[in-house]
């Protein structure tokens, strides 16, 4: 049996996940292209999510994580390529902040790239 390890910053956002995406599948092993890296996939009948997991150690101020428009793109245009029956797709950044005292917060920007299939 193959064992798999996560991160803090991963298990928080799957608990984000399970409480937030009840009706879907939460696909764990995410999606990797050529253009990059997206930490979870979201699985519904005709539609899915990528989720992009960032985490960072509280220091002084936060800030959010970002993820470049063209960067979700080409990697939304990868996944749709692998995966032609998709009618609709997104993408959500996911924000986990270690804080002081084993503090774990998340934050989300849902829907920062979406498309969806004209026809």
């Amino acid at each position: 049996m193959e064992q798999k390890v996560y991160s803090i910053g991963q298990l928080a956002a799957l608990r984000y996940l399970h409480e937030t995406e009840t009706e879907r599948d939460i696909r764990t092993d995410g999606f990797e292209c050529p253009e990059g890296r997206a930490s979870i996939v979201c699985v519904g009948p005709d539609d899915a999510t990528l989720v992009f997991v960032s985490t960072k150690r509280k220091r002084g101020e936060s800030k959010e994580a970002t993820v470049s428009q063209n960067k979700l793109r080409r990697i939304a245009m990868c996944y749709l390529v692998d995966n032609p029956g998709v009618c609709k797709l997104s993408c959500d950044v996911l924000s986990v902040t270690i804080g002081n005292c084993a503090t774990v917060s998340v934050s989300a920007t849902k829907g920062a790239f979406t498309w969806e299939h004209e026809g």
